[in-house]
């Protein structure tokens, strides 16, 4: 079941003074169309991001000194709580598609590893991970997907994934569920789904006309990974090499994060569970802060 919210902006300007109104909105439109504006000034270089399945997926890498910023006009969204740093390295499809959420260790991450994802249409066709679902199916840490629909213009393209978000409480309501998304450079904020830039209530200060009506299909989806994980060594040259994390990649779709290792009790030996990693102590010796 797909859920639709129409949203009409009637905002006027001069064609004359055209030009120059979409160049002072650049700073707006940056959440819809993150990777354009930035690559116009040179800050971002373009790549792909080959995923499990094959699909190649159009990225970028930020090129100039990253930011925590947040979102300009953050007072125009009531619902809207940070719970995130913001930064330029990647955007909201980044974050609920590929990190899945996990960006608390994003610091492990190699340069290669942070971008922002230019256009979403391949993380969503033929995704092995991914099913789609209806509004009533949708739980905890399900994928949001917001598109544009409608007619293409100059200013709007059509079918065109606009945000990703991650549910985190549902409601009865579109209205009333809850869902956490990074808004595209700047910081993670908790909001209700609707209420956030990407339903059109504050991309720009000025428009065109005639009035441009936009649709905005939200779609939901059930996300299943099937994590291998690889251990991260702090110094791998080390006679004991000691490690604090491992990485997790899906062998389905290809979405990777770092993680904490989680350990367990092995043959009286203190292992991670998902990795194997064996700090090489025993489970009542005197472990370290760290192990």
């Amino acid at each position: 079941m797909l859920q639709y919210i129409k949203i009409r902006r009637n905002i006027h300007i001069k064609k004359r003074i055209l030009a120059s109104i979409l160049l002072a909105c650049t700073a707006f439109t940056t959440t819809l169309f993150t990777c354009n504006v930035a690559h116009a000034s040179g800050d971002y270089s373009l790549s792909t991001f080959t995923t499990a399945y094959g699909s190649s997926v159009p990225i970028a890498y930020l090129q100039v000194a990253d930011a925590d910023e947040d979102y300009p006009q953050l007072t125009n969204f009531s619902s809207a709580i940070r719970v995130g740093s913001g930064s330029k390295k990647y955007n909201c499809f980044t974050y609920a598609m590929i990190f899945c959420g996990n960006v608390n260790n994003i610091s492990q991450n190699t340069n290669e590893e942070i971008f922002t994802v230019e256009n979403a249409t391949n993380l969503i066709l033929n995704n092995p991970c991914l099913s789609k679902i209806s509004f009533n199916e949708a739980s905890s840490q399900d994928l949001v997907m917001y598109k544009i629909l409608g007619n293409p213009t100059e200013y709007q393209p059509a079918n065109t994934y606009n945000h990703a978000a991650l549910l985190y409480e549902k409601g009865s309501t579109l209205e009333s569920t809850v869902v956490i998304s990074k808004w595209g450079i700047n910081a993670i904020y908790r909001h209700n789904l609707t209420d956030n830039p990407y339903m059109g209530s504050s991309y720009v200060s000025q428009a065109i006309q005639p009035p441009i009506e936009r649709i905005i299909e939200i779609s939901f989806y059930k996300v299943s990974h099937n994590y291998t994980y690889s251990i991260k060594y702090a110094n791998s040259m080390a006679i004991r090499p000691i490690s604090d994390y491992h990485k997790a990649v899906c062998s389905g779709c290809g979405a990777f994060h770092y993680e904490p290792h989680t350990y367990i009790n092995k043959n009286n030996y203190i292992v991670c569970k998902d990795c194997g990693y064996n700090t090489k102590y025993m489970v009542n010796s005197i472990v370290p802060e760290k192990v």
